[in-house]
């Protein structure tokens, strides 16, 4: 075999590998009707009687364009012993101001808390949080942008009551801006498959990286593990690691209706600042090494979690250097063709999964699905592997040079769809 064959087969398997992992993890959530039933909420008509009182932290950081509509939704979750606490910058004082607004008008129910931390991050603002918290049962971390469904908060809560044991319950998060770009399409599809398959699977197997928001702690837990690392870029995944290797149980609750709406970022600039906040924090925790403290089948699972953003770039590269390979040498030894259609195969089913997803989102949003939506996961799926690429390289540049601040996400209120005569006045208060 030549150099370009070797280089085609190399693509090949890692395209096949890719390709029947992402089929058989999309697959999990979907084919089990019990395992559907079991990501319902578990919940009596007794444990809504009496539920623990329950801390909802949102660090806010320049979010004076959307915290506003987020706090007055959950001002109107269905719960008396629900506080709200917003945590704003020091520096910040457009995002404060809205967050006081807020609190005028509910001040029975929201709380600002500044949080003096420098340099700032998410996880420092957060602990902030947790001394405003004082005696809550439960915490929950929503982000700024975030529209929670109604009655989320409760259901949780109704579920720790049942369950004395368990540690940590993450719900569900969407990304229905899918006409945004053709980023946005691919990248809400992703999400879905995350939370309606790939983390229900995760739970199974007691490794679950957990997600940014709609995840409700039990206080005393949060506590024992130490809270959050400050310093940590992926301050979720990280916590969701060392709760593994403590053996924290942490339940896994996906219902599309009670899903979080949130928003892809809306440039591909953004888009890029935000992966590479992702993965640079998944090389962290990588790096920190907290996962070698588990079980080696549990160890295993979480080193194959951490290195996805890897196995992303690298599906990436090799795709076109394979197809490059072909191109180079035009003639290859039949085994290798017949291989490499096994390959195209294994990825037609994982973008079935996909175009499957998509239709599923836009039925959600009352819409019909649309055929754009299947054209822009095939077309992009090569532009889209090499915009991981290139986050995943920017990431291990600033890593190895120790540059480590808080690439924030903007966030422009792209996800929301406004209803209501008083949800329109409160996005006009904020604009």
């Amino acid at each position: 075999m030549t150099i370009g064959d070797w280089l085609y087969l190399t693509g090949a398997v890692i395209v096949l590998t890719a390709s029947l992992s992402a089929v058989a993890l999309a697959a999990f959530g979907w084919e089990d009707p019990q395992l559907r039933r079991q990501l319902s909420f578990q919940i009596s008509a007794d444990s809504l009687t009496t539920l623990p009182t329950m801390a909802v932290l949102i660090p806010a950081r320049h979010e004076e364009t959307v915290l506003g509509a987020t706090l007055e939704r959950l001002a109107r979750q269905p719960y008396d012993a629900l506080r709200i606490i917003a945590i704003v910058g020091h520096d910040d004082q457009a995002t404060h101001a809205v967050a006081e607004r807020a609190a005028s008008a509910h001040p029975d129910r929201i709380e600002v808390v500044v949080d003096h931390h420098w340099p700032k991050s998410k996880p420092a603002a957060l602990i902030t949080g947790m001394e405003a918290a004082g005696s809550a049962e439960l915490i929950a971390i929503v982000d700024a942008e975030d529209d929670v469904a109604e009655g989320f908060f409760a259901l949780a809560a109704a579920e720790f009551a049942m369950r004395p044991g368990l540690d940590v319950l993450q719900g569900g998060v969407l990304l229905v801006n899918l006409s945004s770009s053709w980023f946005a399409t691919r990248s809400a599809v992703e999400y879905y498959l995350w939370y309606s398959s790939r983390l229900p699977w995760q739970a199974r197997h007691g490794v679950v990286p957990l997600g940014g928001n709609t995840c409700v702690f039990r206080s005393h837990t949060l506590h024992e593990v130490g809270l959050w690392d400050p310093n940590a870029l992926t301050e979720d995944a990280d916590m969701g690691i060392r709760l593994a290797t403590c053996g924290a149980q942490i339940a896994v609750r996906f219902e599309e209706a009670l899903a979080t709406q949130e928003e892809t970022p809306l440039s591909l600039r953004a888009f890029v600042r935000q992966r590479t906040r992702w993965d640079q924090g998944f090389i962290q925790v990588l790096r920190k090494g907290s996962w070698r403290k588990l079980p080696w089948r549990r160890r295993a699972l979480a080193l194959f979690t951490l290195a996805a953003p890897f196995q992303q770039a690298l599906t990436g590269v090799l795709i076109p250097v394979a197809m490059l390979a072909w191109g180079l040498t035009r003639r290859l030894p039949v085994d290798l063709v017949l291989f490499a259609f096994l390959s195209l195969f294994a990825e037609l089913g994982a973008l079935s999964f996909e175009v499957i997803a998509a239709a599923r989102l836009r039925r959600l949003r009352g819409e019909r699905p649309r055929i754009r939506d299947a054209l822009s996961l095939v077309l992009g799926l090569i532009p889209y592997q090499l915009v991981l690429v290139t986050a995943l390289l920017v990431a291990l540049v600033r890593e190895l040079r120790g540059e480590r601040g808080w690439a924030k996400t903007e966030h422009v209120g792209a996800h929301r769809r406004l209803s209501t005569p008083d949800e329109v006045l409160s996005e006009q208060q904020v604009a």
